[in-house]
């Protein structure tokens, strides 16, 4: 998981990848943004397949879905880059990470 957030903190704070974000945030050419979230499909289905081997290896428990994964770990690192005009801290990383193991570990007693 924290291999993941790393990559995604370098992706989404890529100045070309906020100007991005903020023409697809702001619904003006709904086309276009089908067109990139298509265009990246591939890309989105390699960071399912990362929250997959961390299921298989114990870091995230079975039943998790993926995609919730991946919407609570990049969400932050796509909005603060992109509202708040700043890179996001390695400590911020590491904060979101343990928060999200924490949060989709096996554990016995739920």
């Amino acid at each position: 998981m924290r291999a993941l957030a790393q990559q995604l903190t370098v992706f989404f704070a890529d100045p070309v990848e906020v100007s991005q974000n903020a023409l697809m945030a702001s619904g003006a050419h709904p086309e276009y943004t089908a067109t990139v979230l298509d265009h990246y499909q591939e890309l989105f289905d390699e960071w399912r397949a990362m929250v997959a081997r961390a299921c298989a290896r114990g870091e995230v428990a079975p039943d998790v879905d993926a995609d919730t994964v991946l919407l609570a770990l990049a969400s932050p690192l796509l909005l603060v880059p992109l509202l708040f005009r700043r890179s996001v801290s390695r400590r911020d990383v590491e904060h979101l990470v343990t928060l999200l193991l924490k949060a989709t570990s096996v554990r016995d007693d739920l």
